[in-house]
């Protein structure tokens, strides 16, 4: 497959989506936390819409990451910018954020809807994972940016 020099609109398109959807996650965490506590310790199934929204958002991250995993093996991407151990960073760094976009609607499903206990405790560690390597990807993408000057984030640009 040939590599273009940007994504494609979908791809483009999916990306902020996501991004998005990860920071409404993040806003609802506590909501979801506080519903699921109430309901092990005095068996409260009254939920608020923080929770709905959190279980609703986690679906479908679920979702648009599997679209995304497909996408990137059926649509040509741009080429890994830099070599050595910065293309290797790179490349850890997205594929830990494919990891983590899966494992924590997961575990989350797990938690929420099966009883699974320990998976509550997977959710928590891969979210805080998740965080992290989500600051680790727009620090690679400002350093490219402003250091490098490479206008890599060019290529994540719609127009």
């Amino acid at each position: 497959m040939a590599h273009p020099e940007k994504f494609s609109k979908p791809q483009i398109i999916l990306h902020w989506l996501m991004f998005l959807l990860f920071f409404a996650s993040f806003f609802s965490h506590d909501a979801i936390k506080d519903s699921y506590r109430a309901f092990v310790r005095e068996g409260v199934t009254d939920i608020g819409v923080g929770t709905r929204i959190h279980v609703i958002v986690g679906i479908v991250i679920l979702a648009l990451a599997v679209v995304r995993i497909v996408m990137r093996f059926t649509r040509p991407a741009p080429s890994e910018m830099g070599s050595g151990a910065q293309a290797l960073l790179a490349k850890a760094v997205k594929l830990g954020l494919y990891v983590v976009m899966i494992t924590i609607p997961l575990s989350g499903i797990a938690v929420w809807f099966g009883g699974i206990r320990d998976a509550g405790e997977v959710h928590e560690v891969m979210f805080t994972l998740g965080l992290g390597l989500l600051g680790l990807h727009i620090l690679g993408a400002l350093v490219h940016q402003f250091v490098f000057k490479d206008n890599l984030m060019a290529r994540m640009k719609l127009r």
